[in-house]
């Protein structure tokens, strides 16, 4: 009798008790034809790519789906962006339960164009390494990978997200929404690249969500019809690196609007430590490289270090500009190098009424703006310097700096051969303020 109850117990035991390893052996784009049955099986008893992930979503553990190496597995089969009652069964692969997907190899939207992943639901994971995912597509967010509540997740290897669109939303490569999580571990990599939205981020969007980098990421040649070429964290969102060897690089995008590479709209992007690199970045209006508004903050610690090179923007700050609103911009040990505000203020920085700006131990050199600030314009309620260099920047009036604001404080800092047609180094507008300090400065 005894016996009788434990074979039944053991019945009752649920098959996720075990984790599974689903090899894939076919590049079909077939489902599979018993979800929950523990065997990845097409109609031609074959296990495809979606047909592990339909497997895969019915249990309850983190299961491994390994691909072949150098393959490329197009998705293929027409549907409605929707989850069904069988998930992942048409369309993009959606991905309810978590999972590792591994190998060399590529993911791609094939000639359906679709989205290639939909992430949702609490406590769900998608881990990738070494996965190349191409010409996803979709009229909504996230042209490649949509993560909604849920997280994504790089633990090793290089991982690259490459031509894709989101034709009418924002996220051309990938969307994250409803404090979704992306994560880059510190063995890993992730390049976003040739990806354009419709909206806001060529190649990330962030709507109430975060990014947490410990190790590389690279973005690149991304394109944006609003804000944000390359990023765009909005609603609270936060962008984070926090590994000593982190690199952050945004570079070669555009956006039609504020942001040539990122976009802050009520969101922080922190550089606790590590690099983070803003080059050739370019705006039809304000921030060639970022653009903050409604609250946000930018962060570059003592700890970590920053490059603006390149940037451009047709409005104000051709590197970096802060709207008028409470925003807050903190840089440490980073270098301003050939920013131009071409048709504004600006040429490096921009700071709005009600903004506090700290520069410390940083570099601002052959910056140009067409009016007024060749390196920086402060508008704002609080502008501090200290252990700072500023030398070959050009305007018409502060050739390096322009100070409209109310208050202003410069500490052990260089001027040098800056140029402009009126107060080549330092205009003080509000000259009767009694916050302007000036202490220790060499002017040359």
């Amino acid at each position: 009798m005894r016996n009788i109850i434990l074979f039944i117990v053991f019945l009752l035991i649920p098959l996720s008790a075990n984790s599974a390893v689903f090899t894939v052996n076919t590049t079909a784009d077939t489902i599979d034809i018993n979800p929950g049955d523990g065997i990845c099986s097409s109609d031609t008893h074959r296990c495809s790519l979606r047909a592990a992930i339909m497997e895969s979503n019915a249990y309850s553990t983190m299961d491994t789906i390994v691909l072949a190496s150098t393959t490329t597995y197009p998705l293929s089969l027409p549907g409605a962006d929707a989850t069904s009652s069988t998930p992942a069964a048409q369309s993009d692969l959606d991905i309810t339960d978590s999972v590792i997907i591994r190998s060399q190899s590529t993911i791609s939207g094939g000639k359906n164009e679709s989205r290639i992943f939909h992430v949702y639901g609490a406590g769900t994971e998608l881990k990738l390494e070494n996965i190349t995912l191409t010409n996803g597509r979709i009229d909504n967010i996230g042209g490649c990978i949509l993560v909604d509540g849920a997280k994504l997740r790089l633990e090793v290897g290089n991982s690259i997200v490459t031509n894709c669109t989101s034709g009418t939303d924002s996220g051309g490569a990938i969307g994250l929404i409803r404090n979704a999580d992306l994560i880059v571990e510190n063995s890993a990599s992730l390049n976003i690249n040739n990806s354009e939205s419709s909206f806001n981020g060529g190649c990330l969007y962030s709507d109430d969500s975060n990014t947490f980098v410990r190790g590389n990421i690279n973005f690149s040649n991304c394109k944006s019809d609003q804000q944000g070429g390359a990023m765009s964290l909005e609603n609270h969102s936060r962008f984070t690196t926090g590994h000593s060897g982190a690199t952050a690089i945004l570079e070669y995008s555009e956006a039609a609007d504020e942001g040539g590479c990122l976009y802050l709209n009520q969101s922080d992007f922190y550089v606790v430590k590590g690099n983070s690199n803003f080059n050739h970045c370019t705006s039809a209006d304000d921030g060639g490289a970022a653009s903050l508004s409604d609250a946000s903050s930018l962060f570059i610690s003592n700890l970590a270090s920053g490059i603006f090179s390149d940037n451009s923007s047709q409005g104000a700050g051709g590197a970096i500009n802060l709207s008028s609103d409470l925003n807050y911009l903190f840089i440490f040990n980073s270098t301003f190098d050939n920013n131009n505000s071409l048709n504004s203020s600006g040429g490096a920085i921009n700071t709005g009424s009600s903004s506090h700006t700290r520069v410390e131990n940083s570099f601002f050199n052959s910056n140009t703006s067409a009016i007024i600030g060749g390196a920086i314009v402060h508008h704002g309620e609080y502008l501090y310097l200290s252990n700072t260099e500023f030398s070959n920047n050009t305007s018409i009036v502060g050739g390096a700096i322009c100070n409209h604001g109310t208050g202003f404080e410069v500490y052990n800092s260089k001027f040098l051969t800056n140029t402009a047609s009126t107060a080549g180094g330092l205009h003080l507008y509000n000259a009767t303020t009694t916050r302007d300090i000036v202490s220790n400065t060499i002017f040359d």
